[in-house]
């Protein structure tokens, strides 16, 4: 029973560790395109 525990645990926490990393990579390009877009609107126009 503790190996199963174990296992789910881990599968888990390598899980959340991916959507962590999904989500914080998200909210880098957000930030980059929030502060590039203006920018680059600048130099267009």
């Amino acid at each position: 029973m503790t190996v199963i525990a174990l296992l789910v645990m881990a599968v888990l926490v390598d899980f959340t560790g991916k959507m962590m990393s999904v989500i914080s990579d998200g909210v880098l390009i957000g930030l980059a395109i929030y502060f590039a877009y203006p920018l680059v609107r600048k130099a267009t126009c």
